[in-house]
């Protein structure tokens, strides 16, 4: 019994230690904020949810009142009227002063850039991941077949040259139909089990087998 006792306080120890992820932007600032035609922007808003403590915004519409792009507290969403479609964009580089070389995959941990939809009209709306390395060299990764729910995209489906473990700037390009609408809640990259946590949920599998032969034992 109390070996099963240890075991158990070894694995639940060792499964709270964190899985590998960095956080682009979850818009869960508090603050409200849109651009639009009139007022297109580049426009940068200060942001504690967004890598490099802020987001620049910015719309490009076929007509003047077609497109709108906003941060509003907890989501980003860009909307076209009726008036036709349009694109926006929402770059992250420290308001141009660039991110300093960020890893995006921390060292191998993590393999894939990851996005929560909302809500979206599918097949009407076209979204992009543009990366910038401090060499200037780019990559774009196109976010395809998206619906509602958190999808993930493999590093190796970049095409380019930028290296992603010396990342100065990343930008998410939205394109949009007419009467289109996409509402986003998470940019991250993803969160892969760390060695620990693995070992723990052996472990956990270990003491389970373990209670089961002594129950049959007894």
């Amino acid at each position: 019994m109390r070996l099963l006792t240890a075991a158990a306080i070894a694995a639940f120890s060792l499964a709270a230690l964190p899985a590998h992820a960095l956080v682009i932007d979850d818009f869960n600032d508090g603050t409200s904020f849109n651009v639009v035609p009139g007022n297109p922007g580049p426009t940068n808003v200060a942001s504690v949810s967004a890598i490099g403590g802020s987001r620049t915004m910015f719309v490009e519409a076929t007509s003047s009142d077609g497109t709108t792009l906003a941060s509003t507290g907890s989501t980003l969403d860009h909307g076209q009227t009726t008036q036709g479609p349009g694109s926006s964009s929402v770059t992250w580089d420290a308001n141009g002063v660039g991110l300093g070389g960020i890893d995006l995959t921390d060292g191998g941990a993590a393999t894939q850039v990851r996005i929560t939809v909302l809500s979206i009209d599918v097949g009407n709306v076209d979204l992009a991941l543009e990366v910038t390395d401090t060499g200037a060299q780019m990559s774009t990764l196109a976010l395809t077949g998206l619906n509602v729910g958190t999808f993930g995209f493999d590093f190796a489906s970049f095409v380019g040259t930028a290296d992603l473990t010396a990342v100065d700037s990343i930008k998410l390009i939205i394109a949009a139909g007419t009467n289109s609408d996409v509402s986003l809640d998470l940019v991250e990259t993803n969160r892969r089990v760390s060695e620990p946590g693995m070992l723990a949920l052996a472990g956990a599998g270990l003491i389970g087998g373990a209670i089961v032969t002594r129950r049959r034992r007894q």
